[in-house]
């Protein structure tokens, strides 16, 4: 009797059922359908809240948001993405326009519609993963483009002040409000290039209440939440903020007026470092003030009672001195060059003394530098037209302007900046009991946050840009679904290491060149990277087939217990046939 052929077709599955078991269990599928509905009555397949589970799955799995490859990424996975979404999937249910039809329905779709959606999503968040909302945050950052757009076109690509260092490339602005101690987003929103920073703290602090359900909580921004208007309408509404203050308006003169309050005793700040000891980071010390804001449109008055802290950080100050001592340095530099210039005329004489000013103020050191140009009349000799120098040739006299410019320190001032420097003043209507002098300059540290969601955003795991789309609706859809998968990354990342503490444990084996090596605060893209290597092999026995999971370690056993989903998402894909 011939032997029976044997086929093995390995399917490597990796990270792929952690990323769809997260996302199952953080609600997306159920919420994006019980939002944003199926589609139009003829469609068939996959509903948008399923398209949403699987394309989220695989960016997470890829570190890819094209959508063109998910046709074939879907039909090599097809077994076990119907096995883990839990429905038939068709060949062509991720084609290309399929994702496309989803991003824009995500995109087009009412602002408050997908508003809802981050609030039902945030709300499961936080109750499913006993989140912390002590204190939450906001900022924004751009994403540079390559489109073109027809001149004062309206929409999301505009000019503005870019924060990638490209004002020459149209762009779009994304915002997030998160919670400490990790940053999970709770509010995303995508907004024209052009936007105010000031004009997006109002509406985010807003929907983060509504999702946590209620204001009593510290919101943390940069300097671009001190407006009247935004510290007037958080106090009015009874929430709490800490925010630098800004030097515009009459800001500088209390500030000054508060260094010269400067009591004789400074209260010591210091800060826990990664190994958990303290270091002296600075002094400081409190003074009141009183905001007051008027409502236009309905002319009521707010009164905002504000405890100021005034901190001076030592290595901040260092850093201010220093940058003042390059700036001057090479603004003299720069106006030395001049000396010498001949001004034949009163139109080259202005010209290189506007040009003079415009170093000083080019360098930033107005305040610190005083130049001066002074003209000094040179003749020299010359022989009239063309032809050979001889006693017979006619010669002239030629009277011109030679500059001589000087700069000098002002002493005063520099001695009058570098008693300033390194001082800060940070505002919050908070009472004692709830924040401390050391506890508002420990909670503005955290302001990287944020920042460490844009850096995976833009250029880490997630890689926005390029970003290929380009009408307004489908860059809208993609970066609600990248903020769905910045939600699952940063929470993969603040579960594991909350556990790891709660159990006094740490992990190994999260990295190839020390495998011994332990850590209790692993990155969520080392734990991602640890289910490298999972195949699930298909064997095939004349008419029967068989499932065979090859590679899963107690490692990846360990690190599904830690983030409370079950082994069963690998070992159950086994048994399928």
């Amino acid at each position: 009797m011939p032997d029976t052929p044997i086929h093995v077709e390995p399917e490597r599955i990796d990270d792929l059922p952690l990323a769809l078991g997260l996302l199952q269990r953080m609600g997306v599928p159920h919420v994006v359908d019980a939002h944003l509905g199926t589609g139009h009555g003829n469609r068939q397949g996959l509903s948008h809240g399923q398209l949403t589970h699987g394309l989220a799955g695989r960016i997470i799995t890829a570190q890819d948001h094209r959508l063109s490859p998910l046709e074939s990424w879907s039909q090599e996975h097809q077994d076990t993405l119907g096995h883990l979404l839990g429905v038939t999937v068709g060949d062509k249910d991720f084609t290309d326009d399929r994702l496309a039809d989803l991003v824009y329905a995500l995109g087009s779709a009412r602002p408050e519609v997908r508003e809802d959606m981050e609030t039902a999503l945030g709300q499961h968040l936080v109750r499913a993963y006993r989140l912390p909302t002590e204190v939450g945050r906001a900022d924004t950052t751009t994403v540079s483009v390559y489109h073109e757009r027809a001149e004062g076109a309206d929409g999301l690509l505009q000019f503005g002040k870019s924060k990638d260092r490209r004002p020459d490339l149209r762009q779009y602005m994304q915002a997030l409000g998160t919670l400490d101690p990790a940053g999970i987003p709770l509010v995303s929103e995508t907004l024209d290039g052009n936007f105010g920073d000031p004009q997006m703290y109002l509406p985010v602090w807003r929907r983060m209440v509504k999702v946590i359900g209620h204001p009593d909580w510290l919101f943390v921004g940069d300097s671009k939440l001190h407006s009247a208007q935004n510290l007037a309408e958080i106090h009015r509404a009874q929430g709490l903020l800490l925010t630098p203050l800004q030097m515009n308006g009459h800001m500088p003169e209390h500030f000054a007026e508060w260094l010269r309050q400067q009591p004789k005793n400074l209260t010591t700040i210091t800060l826990t470092d990664a190994n958990g000891s303290q270091r002296r980071v600075g002094c400081g010390y409190e003074v009141a003030h009183t905001l007051t804001w008027r409502d236009p449109e309905s002319g009521e008055t707010v009164t905002v009672p504000l405890r100021v802290f005034l901190v001076q950080r030592e290595s901040f100050k260092e850093k201010q001195i220093q940058d003042l001592q390059r700036r001057l340095a090479r603004a003299q530099a720069a106006v030395n060059e001049l000396n010498g210039r001949r001004g034949d005329t009163p139109t080259e004489r202005e010209a290189l003394e506007a040009q003079v000013h415009a170093l000083v103020a080019e360098h930033q050191v107005v305040d610190y530098l005083s130049v001066r140009v002074q003209w000094r009349e040179q003749q020299v000799e010359q022989f009239v037209g063309p032809g050979r120098p001889g006693p017979q040739r006619r010669k002239q006299v030629i009277t011109y302007q030679r500059a001589r410019v000087s700069c000098r320190r002002k002493p005063a001032q520099i001695r009058a900046y570098e008693e300033a420097a390194g001082w800060r003043a940070y505002a919050t209507n908070a009472p004692k009991a709830r924040l401390t002098l050391r506890g508002a300059v420990e909670k503005y540290a955290g302001q990287w946050q944020p920042e460490r969601g844009f850096g995976r955003l833009k250029g880490g795991w997630l890689k926005v840009a390029p970003i290929f789309l380009r009408t307004d609706e489908h860059i809208r859809g993609l970066m609600f679904i990248l903020s769905i998968v910045l939600r699952a990354l940063t929470l993969i990342e603040f579960v594991v290491r909350r556990e790891l503490q709660a159990q006094h444990e740490t992990l190994a084996g999260l990295y190839d060149s020390a495998p011994s090596k332990t850590t209790e605060r692993p990155t969520a893209e080392r734990l991602l990277t640890a289910f490298q290597g999972i195949t699930l092999l298909r064997i095939r026995v004349g008419q029967q087939v068989q499932y065979q999971l090859s590679g899963f370690s107690t490692l990846q056993r360990r690190i599904l217990q830690l983030l409370g989903l079950p082994v069963s998402l690998y070992t159950t894909l086994q048994n399928t046939s």
